[in-house]
C-alpha cells in the first residue's frame, strides 16, 4: 500500500478520535476490507455463523467459484468471539502480565494457533476483537449453497498478505509429520 493512500485515509477518517482509536482503525484498514453482498465469495471472507461464532474461508481462491456454484464443500477456520479472552492464555499457558510471551504470540510464533488483531465484528458499532484460532479444533466444512444463502452474514475479509499467512500457517500445522521419539537405547548408543 502506498504511503499517500495511508495518509489520505488517515486524514479523511481519523481527525476527531483518540490516538488509540486511530491506531485501531488504521490497522483494521490494513488487515481487513468491508464487503458488500454483491462481492464474490472468496478466500479470506469472514462469516458470522451464529451469535458468537465466526468462520474464515481458507479454500483456495481458484476453486471458490466452482465450489459455491456446484454446492461443494468449502473449508472454514472457525473461532468464537471470546476465544482470545477465554482460551488463548490457557491454551498457550501465558500469563496476562507476561509481555514477552504475548509479544511472541502476536508475532505468530506458536505453530498451533493464530491471532487476528482488531478484527471488526461490526462496522456499525465499531466493535472489534482479537480473534484466536486454535488450529487443532478450528476446521469446519460448509456447503457452497449455505455460504451463498447467508451472504448477508459476511461483512469483512482478511486482506493480503494476512490471509496467505493464515493459510500457510494452518497448512504447515496440519501437514506436519509425526515422528516417534528416538528410543533411549539409540540415544545411549550415540552417547557412548
Amino acid at each position: 500500500m502506498k504511503r499517500t493512500e495511508i495518509k489520505e485515509f488517515s486524514n479523511a477518517n481519523l481527525k476527531s478520535i483518540t490516538e488509540k482509536e486511530k491506531l485501531k482503525r488504521l490497522y483494521q484498514y490494513l488487515y481487513y476490507t468491508k464487503l458488500s453482498d454483491s462481492d464474490a465469495i472468496m478466500t479470506g471472507d469472514i462469516y458470522q455463523l451464529s451469535a458468537d461464532k465466526y468462520g474464515i474461508i481458507i479454500s483456495p481462491e481458484c476453486d471458490m467459484n466452482a465450489l459455491v456454484k456446484k454446492d461443494k464443500v468449502v473449508e472454514l477456520l472457525c473461532f468464537e468471539k471470546d476465544d482470545f479472552d477465554s482460551k488463548f492464555f490457557q491454551t498457550f499457558q501465558i500469563s496476562k502480565t507476561d509481555d514477552e510471551k504475548i509479544k511472541r504470540a502476536y508475532n505468530q510464533d506458536n505453530p498451533r494457533g493464530h491471532l487476528l488483531p482488531v478484527l471488526p465484528i461490526t462496522f456499525e458499532t465499531n466493535e472489534s476483537v482479537t480473534a484466536f484460532i486454535d488450529f487443532r479444533f478450528s476446521m469446519e466444512h460448509f456447503q457452497g449453497k449455505y455460504l451463498e444463502d447467508n451472504i448477508a452474514n459476511r461483512t469483512v475479509k482478511i486482506n493480503s498478505p494476512y490471509i496467505q499467512q493464515l493459510r500457510q500457517r494452518y497448512l504447515a500445522y496440519v501437514g506436519r509429520v509425526g515422528v516417534p521419539t528416538i528410543p533411549e537405547s539409540l540415544r545411549n548408543f550415540n552417547l557412548t
